[in-house]
């Protein structure tokens, strides 16, 4: 359907040549610098919570939750089976990587909602369709200092 109105403004920037030019994007009439990341989920710690974040991988998860509880530590955990100890809160993971992917923010909120000293994420697959979901677990955990 054409229409008889003015372009868009991205289409009538390129068109009036004022696309990229010399280090620096314009859209809109604004101007970005190259220097600025091109997207927020290029910085290491965007996706972190408040509450430390810890990636566990499946196999030590049960004493990793252990160890923790042992010192009195509130937990919180995301995994796809659920925690035989007691925690404060269990987020259950997707079994899919379309499904994880788009339930992500919405459980990494619930946990740090929890009120809990520390969240354990069980680890995925950092290869194929999980590839995206584990940098983003990863960056999830990088505000935070290695556990002990």
């Amino acid at each position: 359907a054409s229409g008889g109105g003015s372009p868009p403004a991205a289409v009538g920037a390129a068109a009036r040549g004022e696309g990229e030019r010399q280090g620096e994007y314009t859209f809109e009439g604004s101007a970005r610098s190259r220097a600025a990341p091109r997207a927020p989920g290029t910085l290491a710690a965007h996706y972190a919570p408040r509450t430390p974040l810890e990636l566990v991988a499946s196999s030590d998860l049960a004493g990793r939750i252990s160890a923790l509880r042992a010192r009195g530590a509130k937990l919180a955990v995301m995994s796809r089976a659920a925690p035989r100890a007691p925690i404060a809160h269990w987020e259950p993971a997707e079994q899919d990587p379309r499904a994880y992917a788009r339930a992500l923010y919405r459980s990494l909120r619930r946990l740090d909602a929890a009120g809990a000293d520390r969240i354990l994420v069980e680890a995925v697959h950092d290869t194929g369709p999980w590839a995206a979901i584990a940098d983003r677990l990863a960056r999830a955990q990088a505000t935070f200092e290695e556990a002990p």
